[in-house]
């Protein structure tokens, strides 16, 4: 009876309280043989010998991440650098272009004032010829007035002598 008893405790499910503690109780050997493994000497051996080559595995992996993070920090350097040089390029060019516009804008400029001081020339020179073309115009009134002048003075000085002549001729 007592062993059907004992058996049904087996099979009955463990309350929550009771499976705990088994686990515990669990844990808690395994730690004691663990702990007593360690202290033989093969196994601490064993141990030292893991810990080192986990201390080796992560010393070469940060090693291996300083290499790719140097050579990503490089890589990018060099993308910026050459970003930057792009940039300096357009800049050099957007500088030449603005200067050949400047030196378009200044040639312009300088054949307008060619041209209307060409222009203006042009207007003096013809001015002045219009000018001389009046003073001849002037010259050639005076010297038909100058002329007429001369005919009236001839005139009248030929009938003055006519009348000196009639004088004369009626005084004789």
């Amino acid at each position: 009876m007592k062993q059907k008893e004992m058996l049904r405790r087996k099979n009955e499910k463990l309350s929550d309280l009771e499976e705990e503690a088994q686990q515990r109780a669990q844990y808690l050997l395994q730690r004691a043989n663990t702990m007593r493994m360690e202290q033989e000497d093969e196994i601490k051996k064993l141990n030292e010998m893991i810990l080192n080559a986990k201390c080796h595995a992560i010393r070469d992996a940060q090693m291996v991440e300083r290499k790719v993070i140097t050579k990503e920090l490089e890589e990018e350097s060099k993308r910026l650098d050459q970003m930057m040089e792009v940039e300096r390029q357009k800049s050099i060019k957007m500088q030449e272009e603005i200067e050949e516009m400047r030196k378009q804008e200044r040639i312009r400029g300088k054949l307008h004032v060619i041209q209307q001081i060409g222009e203006n020339e042009e207007a003096r020179l013809l001015q002045e010829e219009q000018r001389e073309q009046e003073a001849q115009q002037m010259l050639k009134y005076l010297e038909e007035l100058q002329m007429e002048d001369y005919k009236d003075m001839e005139k009248k000085r030929m009938e003055q002598l006519e009348i000196q002549a009639e004088i004369k001729t009626y005084q004789c």
